[in-house]
């Protein structure tokens, strides 16, 4: 695809585990595209194991000029669900926000995201800040840095959300 001031970035939908294969494709098309990714862990067969994977799984971004590159392609490539849409209009994407993707992807590049370290319902207490020495029920991850727990502030009940470097298990 030709360079041009007038290129903008779009949000592409894959179809389910197949967000690799469409953006394949499409780099096999000249389309410049942008996928960013993640290291975790995950289990595989009863080991954990450090993979990499989409940070938005079956979401990835396409860099296009509305009017002079060819879109027609795009919906009919292996692995392609549709271009996001909001109503009739392709969802455009801010440079700055792919921007700030690329930079995050790189400064965090080394590091492996744990979201299977705590478990639903499982108890853990927290190691500093106000509500040191609480303990709590965890109940899921809000990205990659927070947890929502369940505490007993005063006889009730309270969910409250925390950094997972302030957890450990009870």
């Amino acid at each position: 695809m030709e360079n041009s001031n007038d290129r903008n970035w779009w949000l592409i939908k894959a179809k389910p585990n197949k967000d690799e294969i469409a953006q394949s494709n499409l780099i096999r098309q000249d389309y410049e595209t942008y996928r960013p990714l993640a290291r975790r862990m995950k289990k595989r067969r009863g080991n954990m194991v450090e993979v990499e994977e989409s940070l938005f799984p079956s979401y990835f971004f396409i860099h296009l000029d509305q009017t002079t590159d060819n879109w027609g392609p795009i919906r009919s490539t292996l692995g392609v669900n549709s271009i996001v849409k909001f109503g009739n209009k392709p969802a455009q994407v801010q440079t700055s926000v792919i921007e700030a993707l690329k930079r995050q992807e790189e400064e965090f590049s080394s590091r492996t995201i744990n979201l299977d370290r705590f478990k639903k319902g499982e108890k853990v207490i927290i190691n500093d800040g106000p509500f040191l020495g609480y303990e709590g029920i965890f109940q899921n991850y809000d990205g990659e840095q927070r947890a929502f727990l369940l505490i007993d502030l005063l006889q009730k009940e309270t969910r409250m959300a925390i950094s997972t470097a302030s957890l450990s298990t009870a």
